[in-house]
């Protein structure tokens, strides 16, 4: 139980850690743009931001697995996912975050035992 609750808190913290680095390097939401800085200061409506996992279910605290996504797009564009499939995400976070793209390692991450699950030209056809 002791084991359990220190994995959960080193998690935690490494969740915490990431969501801090989002908000320092990226700020505003990756998928329409909002600035909630930048909101308040022209008097504008400011959503919360959010750290959103690429990967459902298992929320690896990864850069290559994640998206930083305001509440209004993480609640309506990214509810369900037949709109943002995970190559369409996935092609969100390559073009707004480059150097932590990798799909190799998301896949790794998803599923290792399918290393070319998504594929290049997946992600590509959303480019």
């Amino acid at each position: 139980m002791v084991i359990q609750k220190q994995r959960k808190a080193a998690k935690d913290k490494a969740e915490r850690e990431l969501r801090a680095h989002l908000k320092a390097t990226v700020g505003h939401c990756e998928l329409c743009g909002h600035d909630p800085e930048r909101a308040h200061l022209r008097g504008g409506v400011s959503w919360s931001m959010e750290m959103h996992h690429i990967i459902r279910g298992m929320r690896p605290n990864e850069l290559c697995a994640v998206l930083w996504v305001c509440w209004r797009c993480h609640s309506e564009r990214l509810h369900g996912r037949e709109k943002y499939t995970e190559a369409r995400q996935l092609a969100v976070l390559l073009a707004s975050r480059p150097d932590d793209f990798s799909l190799k390692l998301y896949n790794l991450l998803k599923n290792p035992k399918a290393p070319d699950r998504i594929t290049e030209s997946e992600v590509n056809q959303w480019r």
